[in-house]
């Protein structure tokens, strides 16, 4: 399946097969993969792009109002029926009013770095050279586009056209990242 097709079909699913064992040389063949993603630190200098996007998390995402939106919208493109509606603003609502802010920005982190990784995957089949930068002048890009205190600025990625090969970085092996069937001991 490609990197597109698989971004078009993909959702949480709630409903596997507990009959259907994954393998350890399968599961550690996707680790080893996912343990190509890009991380912080790798020195990675953008001096000229075709685009940069700032990705911001929205901190008024899990108000009621826009949680409200959503789940409005999702009653009339039929994926929730109206009578779950309320049940799911209010289980959303009260799952995040209940949660230290910090806790909140952990959330807010992780479904950023979800698209983030996404739009990466999807540019790079489409032929387009991606970088993501965290290593930016926070105050200097808030400020150049006025950006409000609702958004938190969480990183920058650049995309365009290589014009030479990205110096190789080492990645951990599978090994080193993974343990089997026990806590890490440091």
């Amino acid at each position: 399946m490609s990197v597109e097709s698989s971004l078009l079909n993909r959702h949480a699913n709630r409903y596997l097969d507990p009959n259907v064992k994954i393998s350890r040389e399968e599961l550690s063949a996707i680790l080893a993969l996912a343990g190509k993603a890009p991380s912080a630190f790798n020195q990675q200098q953008v001096l000229d792009a075709s685009a940069v996007l700032m990705i911001l998390a929205d901190r008024e995402a899990i108000k009621q109002p826009l949680v409200e939106k959503l789940n409005e919208t999702q009653v009339k493109q039929g994926f929730l029926p109206e009578e779950l509606k309320q049940q799911m603003i209010g289980m959303t609502v009260g799952f995040y009013q209940g949660l230290e802010q910090q806790k909140i920005m952990n959330f807010l982190g992780l479904d950023i770095g979800l698209f983030a990784m996404s739009f990466m995957l999807a540019a790079e089949e489409k032929g387009w050279n991606t970088s993501p930068m965290i290593g930016y002048n926070s105050q200097a890009l808030r400020s150049t586009f006025s950006i409000s205190e609702r958004y938190e600025d969480v990183l920058l990625i650049a995309i365009g056209k290589k014009v030479k090969e990205p110096h190789q970085s080492y990645r951990y092996d599978v090994n080193e990242f993974v343990t089997w069937d026990e806590m890490p001991t440091a």
